[in-house]
């Protein structure tokens, strides 16, 4: 019953939902209008919906009632019939509904079958009278119609035009998309370099603080430092404490990155700015600086490059010494012309301070500043740059708070950078050439790349309307993509070219590394005497010499090693040559320590240590042994504290073999002999010092000499002599020579000698269009007041006819020395055969750019008895030993120089030396030559080969030398000197005679005698043999009479029977080898044969050979020691510990006027790094 309900409900109503209990069924059923909406209901509103859904419940209901398909085979009529039966069975309502239901499904199928029918019927009708009524609209339109189609043709005309134009915006969308495809393609690399760089720009942003922070500190406070110290306040100290505090900072930073370019840099590089880090950073801060720089440029590297960098805008080139500066500073203030003011040194024009300190008046569109009594405008373009030569220049405040003080002294390795193209040039031209242009091309092109990329974004940006429509800007775009490709791709080939080069020319960078070393130590000892200034061209103008001089060698291991050692001695020359004496012996050692210290071989530890000893107040401990000085044992105990690698042991090994050490301290010459077991192995040659400095100081000297002979050679302790040929040959009509004078010393007998050797005959023009020859001549002009306008016009007239010119005592006229420096940098062709030579006392406020571009010689007798013989023959004509015949002439020239060395190297001892001092110089030695020359030759024109010693020593000792002598005791050390060198007894032939002899020391070390030929044969054979053509056998004697003059013969005779006594004969047969000698060979081999004996003697001579007591050198040892020590330390590099200092200090500094400028220019610098990296 419930189905059939719920089938009646559902598929005659379209219930809901299907009713499955007897509760809800009897709850339709029970609804008082359920048969009659039965009855009502129009079974041809039911829809086809219906009717299929009515059918599948009327199967399902089937299903129930006849479950085992038992009625499935009867006919449809007579199934029907039994489940009928079967429901009224159950219930007769229930039948009654089926029976309903049933004749509903029937009459929906009958219905399906007519209703199209029926429906086609009313369409045809509805149709007919529908097309009846347009028939009769279409015929009462018809005209209408017609008058429309003229219409619509018009309208078709409009819709073919309005085709045309979208046809034409359709190409242009096609040329549009193809346009937008090139950009896309040609900006795909550059969308991934600008997705870069924003993604480094996002970092970038997080470490800008810090970086900027660190930047501006850079630019306020590190200008004045150097290197070393820039590196550790940038990168250890406020790194570290910008770490400390977490502030970001980029993790490899590095100033010259944020601050600059690549493409700045290389620029830089080009116009002649060194390429090492530190010099970058001076460009940065000469640049980017807030006020005006003032460059601290020994070298004149900065002072070259901003020559360069601002030769295009017109520079103005100044100097404060200038009487019209003033003139041709206004102007470029006015015109915005930049001025660069060499030489400022120390002083500063306070006319200019308002400019220096940019004290600018007016508003943001017209500024004007206060020159003098003058109100000139300032052009926005105006640059001031100040450069000073002094190295380490004696700045006030005035200098850091108006202009920014930059140090620009060249760096270990910048100069070695530099040297090292210097040498590839030389060595392998092509490749340095090749090397110089690919950096020129490199920069052009990071230059052109960087333009490029900039020109793309500015055409992007600036470009107006539709861009996919700018054809003309398409082209310049993917024509400038294209540069852009070739130029990474000549950069990034120039790259590995570049590589490969800095590869082989890595190979030279010993010698480089040699130069840069030398130059160093040459250049720090301006600090024990201010005339030794050196240029840096001067330097490598002597780098250059000494590359192409040294000896060349396929190897190249071989060749540099030639190379480094022609380069050593030819700067230890080169730098000796214009000390003084006293000084020698310091630069040598310098040399050495600083060529140890650069192969790591020694430390500064160790240097220090040898230079001051033990500095500790603490000498409470007492030493073990009576033969040991407090001074000693402390300097033991430091030296075993401060460097037990090697010294641990020392303290314990002198308590344990006492005897061994006492005899070794105690040696007359300990540095000679080994040390005490086990020191005597491990040791290096300066530790060894480093002991003989604790033990002897008196012989630390003596062992100085032995370290360098060791280290260095025998000839880094023997100055070179002073030849003034090789000075001409050296100087030019660019560089002037300048004599540095000591007491005593002229250079002005040499020079003029010297110009009589170099001169020539020439043709003078003269005014009426006639030549005449004219010999050169030397203009000696002695300077003084009054004299600078004839110094000028002389100046002139040598540049002009080529002459030579000598002002002498320079040092009298400080300011005319300005205005020369002027005039020689002026002079930019002067004759090629035009000399400037210049002698001066050492003076402090001599000219330092003079100094530096001019070739300096000291003239000051040598500081040992071998030296100063060596020096007086060097300079000795030697058309000399060809002046008088008489046989005894050579020896007696030997002689006299031998007296003139003694009495030179007494004046090193002082008072006990000498009781005064006095200047005695090489004239009186050839003044007293030329008394023998004229005292011998005499005798021989009146025939008589006798000497009248009393009258000589008279002349010589009494007048020459002794009228310079005022102590009576100093008088009679004169004469003792006469008596025991001027006699018969130098000839005699039986007792040989000696200067000095020590024969307590064999073999002998200290002999001093008269050199015979025969010796001098033995040793010069060959040389002979070569020279004269004849063969001569050593050790045989001749028949000298025979073949001597007549006249020469005749006075031997004469003289020989005259003789009585056989012990004071003189042996005439040996003075007669000089003349025989004289006949085969030219007069100059005496001199090369006194030369050969001088380079046998020893270096040093004890103060036994002078006269003297050996306790006398003792006192001038320890004197030169400690002078030495001095020295040296402040040569040395002074080592600073940056502290803050205690609080209270601190509290004060921050509350000081300059602790707030200083932060208040922080906060300044800060703010625009800041606005200038974003």
């Amino acid at each position: 019953m419930i189905s059939v309900s719920s089938v009646c409900i559902h598929g005659i109503f379209a219930g809901p939902r299907r009713l499955e209990r007897l509760s809800e069924v009897r709850g339709v059923m029970a609804d008082m209008k359920f048969i009659t909406n039965l009855k009502t209901r129009d079974p041809d509103l039911f829809t086809s919906k219906q009717a299929v859904q009515l059918k599948i419940y009327l199967k399902k209901l089937e299903e129930k009632l006849d479950p085992n398909h038992i009625y499935s085979l009867y006919d449809k009529s007579e199934r029907d019939i039994k489940l009928l039966t079967l429901m009224s069975n159950v219930s007769r309502v229930g039948g009654s509904l089926f029976k309903f239901i049933h004749a509903i499904d029937n009459y929906m199928d009958k219905y399906r079958e007519t209703k199209p029918k029926k429906d086609r019927l009313i369409s045809i009708e509805n149709d007919y009278e529908i097309n009846l009524t347009e028939l009769n609209r279409l015929e009462n339109h018809i005209e209408k119609s017609t008058n429309i189609l003229d219409d619509f043709r018009k309208r078709f005309d409009i819709a073919i035009e309005d085709k045309i134009k979208f046809q034409e915006e359709t190409d242009i969308a096609i040329r549009r998309r193809l346009a937008a495809e090139k950009l896309l393609f040609g900006f795909n690399s550059e969308t991934l370099r600008w997705k870069d760089e924003v993604n480094h720009m996002k970092e970038y942003e997080n470490e800008l603080i810090g970086n900027c922070l660190l930047s501006s500190a850079f630019l306020a406070y590190c200008s004045p430092f150097t290197y070393e110290i820039r590196q550790d306040l940038i990168y250890n100290q406020w790194k570290k404490s910008l770490n400390e505090k977490t502030i970001s900072i980029t993790e490899n930073f590095q100033i010259q990155n944020f601050l600059s370019s690549n493409v700045e840099i290389s620029e830089w590089t080009s116009q002649g700015l060194p390429a090492d880090e530190f010099s970058i950073q001076n460009g940065i801060l000469t640049l980017y600086t807030n006020r005006f720089p003032f460059c601290i440029d020994p070298q004149l590297q900065g002072l070259l490059w901003i020559k360069q960098r601002e030769k295009k805008a017109n520079l103005k080139i100044l100097s404060m010494r200038d009487r019209d500066f003033l003139k041709h500073f206004e102007l470029a203030i006015k015109y915005g012309y930049p001025v660069l003011f060499k030489d400022v040194d120390e002083y500063i024009d306070p006319i200019i301070l308002d400019i220096l300190s940019k004290n600018f008046q007016g508003d943001s569109t017209h500024q004007y500043i206060k020159l003098g009594d003058k109100n000139i405008d300032i052009d926005r373009n105006f640059r001031m740059y100040l450069t000073c030569r002094l190295s380490n220049p004696k700045l006030s405040t005035l200098h850091f708070s108006y202009s920014k003080v930059i140090n620009y002294t060249v760096t270990l390795k910048g100069l070695e950078e530099q040297l090292l193209s210097s040498l590839v040039k030389i060595e392998r031209r092509e490749l340095e050439e090749m090397r110089e242009t690919l950096i020129q091309e490199i920069f052009e092109n990071k230059q052109q790349q960087k333009l490029l990329e900039d020109s793309l974004l500015r055409e992007l940006t600036t470009t107006t309307g539709n861009i996919l429509d700018n054809n003309e800007l398409i082209e310049t775009l993917a024509n400038t993509k294209t540069k852009v490709s070739e130029v990474i791709q000549a950069l990034n080939l120039g790259e590995r070219t570049r590589q490969d080069i800095e590869k082989l020319r890595d190979t030279y960078r010993l010698a480089a590394r040699r130069g840069a070393v030398l130059y160093f130590s040459l250049v720090q000892m301006s600090t024990t005497n201010s005339m030794y200034q050196y240029s840096l061209n001067s330097f490598l103008s002597v780098f250059e010499y000494s590359v192409k001089s040294a000896q060349t060698n396929f190897k190249l291991e071989k060749r540099l090693q030639s190379i480094v050692n022609t380069l050593t001695y030819q700067i230890y020359c080169y730098g000796t040559i214009g000390m003084f004496e006293k000084h020698k012996l310091l630069y040598s050692f310098l040399l050495t320590i600083q060529i140890e210290l650069d192969k790591q071989i020694i430390t500064y530890n160790q240097i220090d240590f040898f230079l001051k000893g033990n500095l500790s107040l603490d000498k409470s401990s007492k030493p073990l042994f009576n033969w040991l000085t407090y001074e000693t044992w402390h300097h033991c105990l430091y030296l075993s504290k401060q460097f037990p690698e090697k010294f641990q042991n020392l303290i314990i090994n002198i308590e344990e073999n006492p005897i061994e050490w006492k005899q070794w301290a105690e040696h007359d010459q300990l540095e000679n002999i080994a040390l005490p077991k086990p020191f005597d192995i491990p040791l290096n040659d300066f530790e060894r010092l480093m002991l003989v400095r604790c033990f002897s100081p008196n012989r630390i000297i003596f062992a100085i000499n032995k370290y360098i002979t060791k280290i260095m050679g025998e000839k880094y302790i023997i100055p070179p002599t002073v030849y003034f040929d090789s000075i001409f040959e050296q100087s030019t009509a660019h560089i002037p020579v300048i004599f540095i004078l000591s007491p005593g010393s002229d250079p002005t007998n040499d020079i003029q000698k010297l110009a009589e050797r170099k001169n020539q005959i020439r043709k003078i023009p003269t005014e009426n269009g006639l030549t005449n020859e004219e010999q050169k001549t030397i203009r000696t002009l002695a300077m003084g007041q009054g004299q600078e306008k004839l110094a000028l016009q002389v100046l002139h007239t040598a540049q002009h006819q080529g002459t030579w010119l000598l002002l002498q005592n320079c040092h009298l006229l400080l300011p005319f020395l300005n205005e020369l420096e002027k005039e020689l940098e002026i002079s930019t062709k002067p004759h090629p055969d035009f000399r400037l030579w210049m002698t001066t006392e050492p003076i402090e406020k001599f000219p330092i750019g003079l100094l530096q571009k001019s070739y300096k010689v000291v003239i000051e007798p040598p500081s040992t008895l071998k030296l100063n013989l060596r020096s007086i023959f060097v300079n000795l004509n030697i058309q000399i030993f060809s002046d008088s015949d008489h046989p005894a002439y050579p020896c007696m020239i030997f002689i006299l120089a031998f007296f003139h060395a003694i009495i030179l190297d007494r004046r090193k001892y002082n008072k006990i030396g000498w009781s005064c001092t006095y200047d005695f110089n090489e004239s009186d030695f050839r003044v007293s030559v030329d008394i023998l020359k004229h005292y011998l030759n005499m005798n021989l024109e009146h025939g008589n080969l006798d000497i009248q010693w009393s009258t000589l020593r008279y002349l010589i000792g009494e007048v020459m030398y002794g009228g310079r002598v005022i102590d009576s005791y100093d008088r009679r050390i004169i004469r003792t000197y006469m008596k025991e060198y001027f006699g018969d007894f130098v000839f005699d032939s039986i007792q040989q005679f000696h200067f000095f002899i020590d024969i307590t020391t064999k073999p002998l070390k200290y002999d001093y005698f008269i050199p015979e030929i025969r010796d001098f044969l033995s040793a010069k054979q060959r040389w002979l043999l070569k020279e004269a053509n004849i063969s001569i056998e050593p050790q045989i004697e001749y028949n000298f009479e025979k073949l001597l003059p007549n006249k020469i013969s005749d006075l031997l005779q004469h003289n020989m029977e005259q003789s009585n006594s056989p012990i004071k004969q003189i042996d005439y047969k040996f003075l007669s080898k000089s003349v025989l000698f004289n006949q085969f060979f030219h007069y100059s081999i005496f001199r090369d044969f006194y030369f050969t004996y001088i380079d046998q003697l020893p270096l040093y001579n004890p103060p036994d050979v002078l006269g003297l007591h050996p306790n006398a050198e003792i006192n001038y040892l320890t004197k030169t020691a400690h002078e030495i020590y001095s020295n040296m330390i402040m040569i040395q590099p002074e080592q600073y510990d940056i502290d803050y200092g205690s609080n209270r200090e601190r509290k004060i500094n921050e509350k000081s006027p300059l602790h707030f400028y200083v932060m208040l220019e922080f906060s300044i610098i800060f703010h625009w790094v800041l606005m200038v990296v974003r």
